[in-house]
């Protein structure tokens, strides 16, 4: 089984090590390619064998550290180029599922896009200055309340398929932001000396216009400008069209009038007017006389006409047509201004949505867009099925079918590709031949029944595969690992501490734990750890990522204590944490059964066997449990036989009783890092039940907050958890239905930038995480696809003899005959991998284990690892 770096690290702290300081000529490539880019794909092999000296463990510790430390478990950030954009996110504080856009950034202001939110100046023909600043403030309603944010759907079926993207509120009460600009004091732009003024807003230049008045503020502008002279006539482009613009004259009154004519049609225009003429807007900027039939006029073709009136959307164009989805506050009004807010939102429900890579831009100025550039960790979406789980991103939990009244667990566990063990079988947990799966320590285990052994950081689904317990000759008690095919025949074999007769007793160690074996009778044992006096698992679990909480637990209704007494108190160890179970002798009332949560509340239930069986929904870490206890002995207060058992919440809702009572998969994942306390670890519970003719999943229940849709095809729901667990509900079989679902090591969260329009946005990389492991040799097939660095010799080390050419070890002479290395003397040698052509092996081994380390060192400083490169022999002192 994998090794944990730390622990073994610690254990072998005082080992001696030695420094190599023999040069070496050839390429320094090592880390690649166990470590590439931070990415790790490597293993360290090291041998089983009980004579595997403990420098060989201290070595291949050595190596996975060095190798782990270089795995990058940061992600990137995005890049930007040409021009500004600002993050969502705030440093560690990321944009989550069903997180506002204002989650950690409020406003954005010309720090952020220095371009198009800079502060600007307003100078009115009287030479008066009101200076201004602009800022975006990004929406803070949440998308499950009609606001914008990342969520999981099909936006109202606009998609055939779910998927993950940005929600856009369809509400300008809820606007996905609102573009501002604040003045300094009150400016009157329907005063004479404001008309025909320029202003910037957004990164675009507009002139107040002479329709602005009381109500209204018209801007216009925002096209490239063309001069026509009197007589003159001019060609002009305006999205790809061509427009012939003419100048015929200018009138001698005192406000002089234009006739300007596009593509023969004519119209009179008064400087600061804007007309459509020929399905174009044109805006007469500026209209001068110089003389008879001279002078000029500015336009600008297809300009823009803003006009904006509080309580209104913004009208465009010189039809004032609404621009769907904003709406305008003008604080102290046109005649004294303060303050321009516009929000904006999607326009219907057809456009209420950005895809990743994709932009929303801004509808009122174009200067700005609302860019979903990508996201991190996520379920990869084809249809329903998660291919990130083909390309290796992300891990998987099924319940498959084997039978009409049998299901199977589809598990991943490290290093690992993912396997199926028995899970279900006719409404238990068994399997096919009706063999018990036991979820409580401690239980009664007999030949072919399955346990699960928690031994610190490792744990392992276990079969008996041999109970065997004489007092005439040793005792046998074999099990193996049904995920890895593991066998353990040599932990209790031929043992004469323990016997046939019932509670006699040995002890094993495995990783670093010890374990009691205890004999029921010739053919039951049971198995426990040595803290079992106090503590007892219950749903003992197995762990799913290196370094990382995510982790199952086969789940059924179970009884923990049986005909407990008042000396019976022990704490129960769950999956989401601890419970402490005290038995209290009450004169003349109930047996009191105490329940305190570890670090949360304290329940009591009153065991009365006149009575039904008492219960409570019982709150441990973000899981609710249901905890019944009935006085199964006299009704005298005394607690000298009670049952208490325990079951899942069936809806996971506080304070509930409804048990759960069939088997189910609890999924324990991550610390949420999008909860208001970042130490929650919600849980996903996938349930099954049986009709006495077909064993079934059922829907799915979460702890937490999640996002449910259904696909085109109605047979699959899907559901993505605020961590980024997709779970896939199929109901294809008519008669079975089946969940499964996928998850990533790291939580799930979008990049979402506002950013000026032009800039390029690239995506961040994901930080990959994990380690490189050291493995035992009779574990290599687990990590066969991965380069190896084999560590010891070919005498204890299995792998090390078949990177020599031998099936058989090679030790002393042999070793030397097949090396060349003797005596004080180690060899470094690269391979094409025996087990895949496409990896590398690198032995690290000495003729002494002391040469070992000097191999270890060598590597270390940094050699060439290309196939054939060889350090073969070298002296070791």
């Amino acid at each position: 089984m994998k090794i944990n770096i730390k622990k073994i690290a610690s254990a072998l702290a005082s080992a001696a090590m030695f420094s190599s300081t023999i040069g070496f000529a050839a390429a320094a490539s090592y880390p690649a390619p166990f470590v590439v880019s931070g990415s790790p794909d490597g293993a360290v092999i090291v041998g089983s064998s009980s004579a595997t000296a403990a420098t060989d463990w201290a070595a291949a510790v050595d190596i996975s550290t060095d190798l782990s430390d270089r795995v990058s478990s940061t992600e990137t950030t995005a890049s930007v180029s040409g021009g500004d954009a600002k993050t969502l996110a705030s440093g560690t504080d990321l944009l989550y599922l069903n997180d506002d856009l204002a989650e950690n950034v409020a406003t954005i202001t010309d720090t952020d896009l220095s371009t198009v939110l800079a502060d600007g100046t307003f100078t009115d023909d009287d030479g008066t200055e009101y200076d201004y600043e602009q800022t975006i403030v990004m929406g803070t309603d949440a998308p499950d309340s009609s606001g914008s944010g990342v969520v999981f759907s099909d936006s109202d079926n606009d998609l055939d398929d779910p998927t993950i993207l940005l929600q856009l509120s369809e509400d300008t009460g809820t606007p996905a932001y609102t573009l501002t600009a604040n003045f300094n004091e009150e400016v009157a732009f329907n005063a004479t000396a404001s008309e025909g003024e320029e202003i910037v807003l957004f990164g675009k230049t507009y002139t107040v216009g002479t329709a602005t008045d009381g109500d209204t503020l018209v801007l216009l502008g925002g096209a490239s400008e063309t001069t026509v002279n009197v007589g003159e006539s001019v060609t002009a482009e305006v999205g790809g069209t061509s427009y012939e613009i003419s100048l015929a004259a200018i009138s001698t009154d005192t406000d002089p009038q234009a006739s300007v004519s596009i593509n023969g049609e004519s119209k009179t225009f008064t400087e600061g007017q804007t007309k459509k003429i020929s399905g174009v807007d044109v805006y007469v900027k500026t209209v001068f006389r110089s003389g008879d039939n001279a002078g000029y006029v500015i336009v600008q073709l297809g300009s823009d006409k803003l006009t904006f009136e509080d309580g209104s959307a913004v009208m465009v164009g010189t039809d004032n047509d609404d621009i769907e989805g904003t709406a305008v506050s003008i604080s102290g009004g046109i005649s004294a201004m303060t303050k321009l807010e516009i929000n904006v939102s999607a326009s219907d429900n057809d456009v209420n949505h950005v895809l990743e890579e994709e932009s929303f831009v801004d509808p009122v100025f174009g200067t700005i867009s609302l860019d979903f550039v990508d996201i991190k960790n996520g379920p990869v979406l084809e249809v329903e099925e998660d291919t990130g789980v083909s390309d290796g991103t992300r891990k998987t939990l099924t319940i498959e079918k084997e039978g009409d009244r049998e299901l199977g667990m589809g598990i991943q566990v490290p290093g690992l590709d993912a396997v199926s063990v028995p899970f279900v079988y006719q409404g238990e947990l068994a399997d096919d031949d009706g063999k018990t799966i036991h979820i409580v320590e401690g239980n009664d285990l007999d030949d072919e029944e399955y346990f699960i052994l928690n031994s610190g950081n490792y744990q392992y689904l276990m079969e008996m595969t041999k109970v065997s317990l004489s007092e005439s000759s040793g005792s046998d008690v074999h099990f193996k690992n049904i995920i890895t095919g593991d066998t353990y025949n040599n932990l209790v074999d031929n043992n004469n501490d323990i016997n046939e007769t019932a509670g006699t007793t040995t002890t094993f160690t495995l990783d670093s734990q010890d374990f009691t074996v205890e004999a029921v009778d010739s053919d039951t044992v049971k198995i426990y750890s040595d803290d079992y006096s106090t503590n007892i698992a219950v749903y003992p679990y197995l762990g799913l990522i290196d370094n990382k909480d995510h982790l199952v637990a086969l789940t059924d209704e179970v009884i923990v204590f049986n005909d407990a007494t008042a000396s019976s108190n022990k704490t129960v160890e769950l999956p989401t944490g601890s419970l402490a179970v005290t038995f209290n002798d009450v004169a003349g009332g109930d047996c009191q059964v105490g329940l305190s949560v570890t670090g949360g509340s304290s329940y009591t239930i009153d065991a009365n066997a006149s009575a039904d069986e008492a219960e409570d929904g019982i709150l441990v870490g973000a899981v609710d449990y249901v905890v019944t206890a009935n006085e199964t002995g006299a009704d005298d207060g005394d607690c000298d036989a009670v049952d208490v058992k325990f079951a899942l919440e069936a809806s996971q809702t506080a304070d509930g009783v409804t048990e759960e009572e069939d088997p189910a998969l609890l999924f324990v994942e991550e610390e949420d890092q999008s909860e208001s306390t970042s130490d929650v670890k919600n849980a996903v519970l996938l349930p099954t039940i049986d009709d006495t003719s077909h064993s079934e999943a059922t829907t799915p229940v979460f702890t937490g907050t999640y996002d449910t849709d259904s696909f085109d095809d109605a047979d699959h729901t899907g559901y993505v958890t605020n961590f980024g667990t997709y779970v896939l509900k199929n109901t294809k079989d008519d008669d079975q239905t089946l969940t499964s679902l996928t998850y990533s090591s790291d939580q799930m969260h979008a990049e979402v930038f506002m950013s000026e329009v032009g800039a390029s946005i690239t995506p961040g990389s994901g930080g990959t995480g994990g380690q490189v492991s050291v493995f035992k040799d009779n574990e290599v097939n687990s990590v066969s696809g991965k380069n190896l660095i084999v560590v010891g010799g070919s005498c204890i080390n299995t792998v090390a003899a078949k990177i020599l050419d031998s099936t058989v070890p090679l030790c002393g002479a042999d070793f030397t005959a097949k090396t060349n290395a003797g005596p004080g003397q180690y060899i470094i040698k690269v391979v094409e991998s025996p087990y895949n052509s496409e990896k590398i092996a690198m032995l690290v081994a000495g003729y002494e284990a002391a040469d070992t380390v000097n191999a270890k060192n060598k590597v270390l400083e940094g050699i060439s690892t290309d196939v054939g490169e060889n350090v073969y022999p070298q002296v070791s002192a």
